[in-house]
């Protein structure tokens, strides 16, 4: 049945609540409330299902159930004390282990595994190679033989662009534009891409209503430049996924922002942070 992850996912949640403090607010007491009406409606709505389906009540209804693997995340509080349960403080990672994690093809991880991963290696830090020459035999020097001047040049003139809307605009095409072949190139891509997102995070703070609002317009347009030809029920769907969308992107950097004023120049070369 479609509910019963639902239900289950719900009780374990509910089963995780403290008992309100004698200070409790108004809105909290309502909230309790108003869950102990839904959890009333559930019994009474399968109560009737099981009478009109002949089916008599199970007489261990009120016993405790024992549920299955639900894949509940983890709290803050116990995905930092898997963290810091490794020795770490004293062991940087050198080149040898961290250089192939990028040009190797990424392991298969779900994102707790990855961010995990990288939130460890974040606090352990990183040693540099001994030399040039380790560090290009580390690379590979077939991957890849081009230069980055072009894209350099791409970031300098968003910075000489003193119209902020249209800034963040150009930062917005130059993450978007990010595209290479060899894995050292693209982990390169996501440290400017990263480094971009939190310049973004930056000014957008920065911004005033007036300006955010025009921007918003002008990525809407970049985005959906057939908009107007539509009908109207498409064109709200286009401005609903929109606005969906860019405020996810807009905290993603945000959160990247906080992430660096926290851990510094480590932040954009942590792909796994790379706000996409």
């Amino acid at each position: 049945m479609r509910p019963l992850k639902s239900l289950e996912k719900a009780y374990l949640g509910l089963a995780q609540l403290d008992p309100l403090e004698e200070d409790a607010g108004q809105n909290e007491i309502e909230q309790l409330q108003y869950l102990y009406r839904i959890a009333g409606l559930v019994h009474l709505q399968t109560s009737g299902l099981l009478a009109a389906s002949g089916i008599e009540p199970d007489d261990d209804e009120w016993a405790a159930l024992e549920f299955p693997d639900q894949n509940v995340p983890p709290t803050p509080q116990e995905r930092l004390t898997e963290i810091i349960q490794h020795n770490f403080f004293d062991s940087p990672n050198d080149a040898e282990y961290w250089i192939p994690r990028i040009v190797q093809s990424p392991v298969k991880a779900s994102m707790l595994q990855q961010e995990q991963v990288a939130f460890l290696h974040l606090f352990q830090g990183y040693n540099k190679a001994n030399s040039i020459n380790d560090l290009i035999e580390l690379l590979g020097s077939d991957d890849y033989t081009g230069t980055f001047d072009a894209l350099f040049q791409r970031i300098v003139n968003i910075e000489n662009n003193a119209h902020n809307p249209r800034r963040l605009l150009a930062r917005f095409h130059i993450s978007s534009d990010l595209e290479a072949d060899s894995r050292v190139h693209k982990f390169l891509h996501a440290m400017l891409g990263t480094i971009q997102a939190i310049k973004f995070a930056e000014e957008w703070d920065q911004m005033d209503n007036r300006g955010k609002q025009q921007y918003r317009e002008e990525m809407f347009n970049v985005i959906y430049p057939f908009h107007n030809e539509v009908d109207t029920a498409i064109q709200k769907r286009h401005k609903a996924t929109f606005a969906s969308r860019h405020n996810k992107v807009v905290k993603s950097r945000q959160d990247t922002k906080k992430l660096f004023q926290k851990l510094s120049s480590w932040i954009p070369s942590g792909t796994q942070q790379h706000p996409t």
